[in-house]
This record gives structure tokens, C-alpha cells and sequence, in this order.
């Protein structure tokens, strides 16, 4: 039960760092849109978020791992 509580505060701070990033670059007039199974997510509950060199964010669900270059996943 302790495992799965510090996974929650983990995400949920993960979600805050994300949420402040992003809001400012809003205001900025820079577009951002949300991704779900809809796009080709293997699932809407992330585990993890990555953005490497190249510039492509990776997301990792309990389904697996997800590469996305901007448009597609």
C-alpha cells in the first residue's frame, strides 16, 4: 500500500512540474494539445514522461511505451 501512495505523490508532482512548464508557454501564445488513446496513446495513465535529445517526448504507461515526434504517437 505504501508503493502505490508514493507512486500517486510522485505522479502528481510530476503532473504539477508539467502544468507549471506549460502555463507560461501558454500565455506565450505557444499551442499545446493533450493526448489520449484517441491519438494512438496506449493508455491515458501515465507512469512516466521523457523528452530526449531530438526532441521527442516519450510517455510510459502500464501498456507500454509511447515515442511521440509532435504529431503522431
Amino acid at each position: 500500500m505504501r508503493h502505490n501512495s508514493i507512486r500517486l505523490l510522485t505522479t502528481c508532482f510530476l503532473f504539477a512540474l508539467w502544468v507549471f512548464q506549460v502555463v507560461p508557454l501558454s500565455a506565450q501564445g505557444i499551442k499545446f494539445s493533450v493526448l489520449t488513446i484517441e491519438e494512438g496513446l496506449s493508455q491515458n495513465t501515465l507512469w512516466s514522461q521523457w523528452r530526449d535529445r531530438k526532441g521527442f517526448l516519450w510517455f510510459g504507461t502500464q501498456d507500454g511505451l509511447n515515442r511521440y515526434d509532435g504529431h503522431t504517437v
